[in-house]
């Protein structure tokens, strides 16, 4: 195998590990019972109105925050379509699996929590290192920010509280 290949095949091996371990940090987070952080509170939320499983609501959300941010001029990469579609599949395999216990009590809850915060940030150590785009919702963050021109934090929050509301 070339260098060329075995160095995509990295790229791409790191991504949809870095995209499964970011699945398994959200769902450890929801098994730790002590809150949802503001997009799986949409996800959870839509879920149980329609009836369908988070991972496919996650993905159906993508697919609409796609066309918003393609439609505010922000470029779409191969990571961000990837993202959007393996996400969802990872949550509801994880979920349909059974192996992540939910916790009882605030301690352990805290501690579930914390653990699903690393896993969270160890998945996204390998997605950016992958470097092929910023999922969709940070995609969508980005246009925000380039648009409104407001800082980049007032924007996620913005965005984030508009998603819990």
């Amino acid at each position: 195998m070339s260098r060329v290949y075995m160095k995509v095949a990295l790229r791409i091996t790191g991504l949809v590990s870095g995209l499964f371990l970011f699945a398994l940090g959200i769902v450890i987070t929801m098994k730790a019972n002590i809150g949802y952080a503001p997009w799986d509170v949409f996800h959870y939320g839509v879920s149980r109105t329609v009836g369908l499983s988070i991972g496919t609501v996650s993905i159906l959300t993508g697919v609409g925050i796609c066309v918003l941010t393609a439609l505010m001029g922000e470029k779409l990469g191969f990571g961000t379509i990837i993202n959007m579609i393996l996400m969802g599949v990872f949550l509801d395999a994880i979920l349909a699996a059974g192996f992540v216990p939910a916790m009882r009590g605030f301690p352990a809850g805290v501690l579930m929590m914390t653990a699903g915060l690393f896993t969270i940030s160890l998945g996204s150590y390998f997605y950016i290192k992958s470097a092929y785009g910023a999922g969709p919702r940070d995609s969508l963050m980005v246009a925000l920010r380039r648009i409104t021109r407001l800082p980049v934090g007032l924007c996620r929050a913005l965005l984030e509280g508009t998603v819990v509301f």
